[in-house]
């Protein structure tokens, strides 16, 4: 199985972990947007807690999410045109 499948049993999405136990990085970003059902994200929220190399790829994680929220909310905020661009379209506007 590659890195990035998912077990399905009985039509439920697991996490799926590697040879060293610990959860793949597609598990990490399905746990964190609530793809799995609450049991499996039991399973992977203790993995967590109790794994340091894997909590440390859940954060690094949060923060790629957190940054790329950013960027697509800055993408989205009009930006006001500067004075002399006003001014340029305001002048051209009283010519017409």
């Amino acid at each position: 199985m590659s890195r990035d499948e998912f077990v399905v049993s009985d039509a439920r999405l697991l996490p799926v972990f590697d040879d060293a136990g610990h959860v793949d990085d597609g598990t990490v970003h399905a746990w964190l947007d609530g793809a799995f059902d609450e049991a499996a994200a039991a399973v992977v929220d203790a993995h967590v807690r109790s794994c340091a190399s894997c909590a440390e790829m859940v954060a690094e994680a949060r923060g790629f999410i957190a940054a790329s929220t950013r960027v697509l909310a800055a993408l989205d905020t009009p930006v006001a045109a500067p004075a002399v661009v006003s001014a340029r379209v305001e002048t051209a506007r009283r010519a017409a």
